[in-house]
């Protein structure tokens, strides 16, 4: 789980009026986290490019047992582990990134999956009852994550981890999630089996990587360990993540709307109060919201599609994964288990056609060319990229909606 960086919902909130009521309830939060947090900030990088995988894994057995690892919990983890090209193609893959935003939401929002967290909920609930964070946003990520617990990988997590530091692109994240199991396994938190997990490390029912385990691990049946294949352990451990990484109480990560007639396109992307954008003429169509929360307005499949206000919940989930597509499918799961629709009013714009990785990168390279930075032309149409098309399309005529289609782009195609 790159997850973590790493990921949507909700109990909606209180009642809506033209102004605050006098028992609308403040908003509170938790401290946020410290900027890139690391267990191990001083294990020694080497960023040559190695001749092969067995020199690297060499070099990094070194490096790890020079940072003071037990050599005997190195050498057992390390020297059986062998580079796994699916691991390579799956990281060039993510689905996150390679499906359009509604092919990927919805097919995480099966009606198996929701029944199944709607079954498991009260279970969540007694795990998470301290927690500001919702019941149901545990359990979406839990659904989302393994099934629930049905398939937390067959991956060995030196396999994947190791692979995912050969080829460099990730080599200091994934050497540090290695010295953090490591760390985990010499401490007796995790056991020897099953090690095994996601292609990108993630372990358990909810998919920690190592080093956020490290972190945020919770012992939540009181055996005296921390175990990321504890079930209970696992929920309140994600519980715990995101109330630390700053969730709000009483404040859904997002609230469809409604824009009026004639509205200045220009605010997509600026961050407001709920009352303030209801004042702007936005309805704002679930039945409850906190007039306090700010909010951005946000456009996932342009003016055709659902019209969304993110919260800084939203934000918060995609501390398990940094994807706006992940973040929105959590959201919604999180909501149809709590017993609400698993669809928005406004449908997707299911005939605007989906752009190839190719296709994108050359959008971006043009974007670029043109003066719209777009940080890089991977092929991924990120918040860079999206922010640079939004700026190319205002400079052009179109509305600023930062939705990247043939038909939207086709200027940056011929």
């Amino acid at each position: 789980m790159d997850k973590i960086f790493a990921a949507l919902f909700f109990s909606l909130l209180t009642a809506c009026v033209s102004q605050n009521p006098p028992n609308t309830p403040q908003i509170t939060q938790n401290p946020p986290l410290p900027a890139n947090p690391t267990n191990n900030p001083n294990f020694p990088e080497n960023t040559a490019t190695p001749a092969n995988y067995l020199a690297w894994k060499e070099d990094f057995i070194n490096r790890a047992i020079a940072h003071n690892i037990s050599p005997k919990t190195v050498h057992q983890l390390m020297d059986s582990a062998v580079e796994k090209h699916s691991v390579s193609s799956s990281d060039k893959n993510q689905a996150e990134f390679v499906k359009s935003i509604w092919e990927y939401v919805e097919g995480a929002l099966s009606q198996a999956r929701i029944n199944n967290g709607r079954a498991k909920l009260a279970s969540v609930k007694q795990v998470t009852a301290s927690s500001p964070v919702p019941a149901e946003i545990v359990a979406a990520i839990w659904g989302i994550e393994s099934g629930y617990g049905a398939n937390t990988g067959n991956i060995k997590l030196a396999d994947s981890l190791g692979t995912l530091a050969y080829e460099g692109r990730r080599r200091k994240f994934a050497e540090e999630q290695l010295i953090a199991l490591m760390q985990l396994l010499d401490s007796g938190d995790l056991d020897w089996q099953p090690l095994t997990g996601s292609w990108a490390g993630g372990m358990g029912d909810t998919q920690f990587i190592p080093a956020t385990w490290q972190q945020f691990g919770v012992d939540a049946n009181g055996d005296g360990r921390r175990n990321a294949w504890t079930t209970s352990d696992a929920l309140a451990s994600t519980a715990n993540y995101l109330a630390k990484s700053g969730w709000i109480r009483g404040v859904a990560p997002i609230y469809e709307v409604q824009i009026p007639q004639k509205f200045d396109y220009s605010l997509i992307g600026a961050k407001k109060t709920c009352e303030q954008w209801r004042q702007l003429g936005l309805n704002i169509l679930d039945t409850s919201f906190n007039p306090q929360a700010e909010a951005i307005l946000w456009l996932p499949a342009g003016i055709n599609g659902p019209k969304l206000l993110q919260t800084k919940n939203f934000s918060v989930i995609k501390v398990y994964n940094h994807s706006d597509n992940y973040a929105l499918a959590v959201s919604l799961l999180a909501r149809a288990i709590g017993g609400g629709s698993a669809k928005f009013n406004t449908d997707w714009p299911r005939g605007e056609g989906k752009l190839s990785r190719s296709q994108i990168a050359q959008i971006q390279t043009r974007l670029t060319q043109l003066g719209f930075d777009t940080k890089g032309n991977d092929g991924v149409a990120g918040t860079n990229t999206r922010r640079a098309f939004s700026n190319w399309q205002k400079a052009n005529g179109q509305i600023p909606d930062g939705f990247m289609s043939p038909r939207s782009a086709a200027p940056l195609l011929r």
